[in-house]
């Protein structure tokens, strides 16, 4: 696994490789592959649960030859499979598995044992955590590396530069590169050559693929640390997570510095949902404008105190844009989320109000006061006909009848369901009411998140299906009228 260029103790500069693919081992593998990393000697250690009033109470390890491997059954998963002469039962216990070069044990859960009456059982099960391999020098210390390879599952597709490849005689081409920054890491992204058609594949299989491989590296060149690299990798499993529309996670990361000779290596597995085509800000013609999010996104991932909020409102705007089918779920989650923003915009970043107040405010308000916030009117997108419908239905009395009003009084009728709304809901033109209201909300979290990473770039507008040309749209605060 490397990168095609001269060989050099540190990686070139992107110029260097902007029409010469990533070589990935991966390229060629179908949906739902199995990839082996392992084959050799393992050590299964186990330390019993103490009862009250006991101490721990350790068994003798287990030894013999194994194998581990990288795989989707049923979802994404580290494997491990020993084969053992004496076996044993794995309940209430902690277990750890040893592997050669191991940073350290690495925890595990133990959910097959085989026994054998003519030869060696085995016991298999899945990692819980990850599993770092550092080559060391003699002192102790990790060697550096220069530059982190890692590859993408179900990423979607988009039109970035062209990359250009020969190989027997043949000549291709697609548009797979693309390139960003965020503090003093660079990271350029290729698709794989049959990247886009694998994805569809899984899409229809309801599975996974390998669809990118991408390249991280410091901007000034340097080497670096592989525990320097850890923090900066978990960073983008969110944004492309966030780009994506979904989990797709950074898995199998490789650190290298000549090229051919891996200095550091990681396994684990993130969660990682199955390909759908989910609606998404991230616009595809646009790759490398879309990409600048990066920066913003990662100082506010970055900092403890915003940490928190990031990841539980992006894991809630997740969950509702994957939704299995029920939109009524995914519109109460996307309206937790859309309260949550409230709370950390209107009270911990800007104190527009206070705490008290906030809590006095119906949930239609706090929403107003968001897209007050971001510039954006609060009135019915045009192109939502069906929650144009029921705003002429609902009195004026009640208060305005604008998009924060339509989507809350949906939301309030799923929580609060009466005999009346239930019966309501039944009802096709409901349905397609409820499913414009998740559309209209998931648009304000997404302007939301946008805004609180300083983006400014363009970005693909999800209400813009009936407008034929205008998807790509300019975010509300940057031009008057779009939305």
């Amino acid at each position: 696994m490397g990168v095609t260029q001269a060989k050099g103790p540190i990686m070139p500069q992107p110029e260097h490789l902007c029409h010469l693919p990533i070589a990935s081992e991966y390229s060629e593998l179908g949906v739902n592959p199995t990839v082996p990393l392992y084959a050799g000697p393992l050590t299964l250690v186990t330390q019993r649960k103490p009862g009250e009033g006991e101490g721990t109470i350790e068994r003798d390890p287990l030894q013999g030859a194994g194998t581990i491997e990288f795989g989707f059954s049923p979802s994404a998963r580290i494997r491990f499979t020993l084969e053992t002469q004496n076996l044993w039962a794995c309940a209430d216990e902690d277990v750890s598995l040893v592997v050669p070069g191991g940073a350290e044990p690495v925890a595990v859960i133990v959910d097959g044992t085989h026994w054998s009456s003519c030869g060696p059982g085995s016991m298999s099960g899945i990692f819980e955590k990850e599993l770092g391999f550092p080559e060391r020098k003699e002192d102790g210390c990790a060697e550096a590396v220069g530059c982190v390879q890692f590859h993408l599952v179900n990423h979607r597709s988009y039109h970035g530069e062209a990359i250009h490849t020969t190989a027997s005689g043949q000549h291709r081409s697609w548009p797979g590169r693309t390139s960003f920054t965020f503090a003093k890491w660079h990271v350029t992204l290729d698709s794989l050559p049959e990247g886009r058609e694998r994805f569809d594949q899984a899409k229809r299989l309801g599975g996974y693929a390998f669809t990118h491989t991408g390249i991280m590296r410091r901007q000034d060149n340097k080497l670096f640390t592989p525990t320097q690299a850890e923090r900066p990798l978990e960073f983008l499993y969110w944004l492309f997570a966030f780009t994506n529309g979904a989990r797709c996670g950074c898995v199998l990361p490789v650190g290298l510095r000549h090229l051919g000779r891996p200095l550091w290596k990681k396994w684990g597995a993130h969660n990682i949902a199955l390909a759908k085509s989910n609606p998404t800000w991230f616009s595809d013609p646009a790759p490398q404008q879309c990409f600048q999010v990066a920066d913003g996104c990662f100082k506010v991932w970055n900092q403890e105190e915003s940490r928190e909020w990031f990841t539980l409102a992006l894991g809630l705007y997740l969950e509702s844009n994957c939704h299995s089918g029920r939109i009524e779920i995914a519109l109460v989650t996307a309206q937790i989320g859309l309260e949550l923003l409230a709370w950390v915009v209107l009270i911990e970043q800007r104190a527009l109000i206070t705490a008290e107040s906030f809590g006095k405010l119906p949930a239609a308000d706090k929403i107003r006061l968001l897209l007050f916030w971001m510039q954006v009117p609060p009135a019915i997108p045009k192109q939502l006909c069906h929650l144009h419908h029921l705003h002429a239905s609902r009195s004026a009395a009640d208060g305005p009848r604008d998009g924060p009003r339509v989507v809350t009084d949906i939301r309030n009728s799923l929580v609060h369901p009466t005999r009346e709304k239930r019966k309501q809901m039944q009802t096709g033109s409901t349905c397609r009411e409820c499913y414009d209201a998740w559309q209209l909300s998931m648009w304000y979290f997404e302007l939301i998140l946008l805004k609180l990473f300083g983006y400014n770039g363009g970005y693909n507008n999800r209400l813009g299906r009936e407008r034929p040309g205008m998807i790509h749209d300019h975010l509300p605060w940057n031009a008057s009228g779009s939305a």
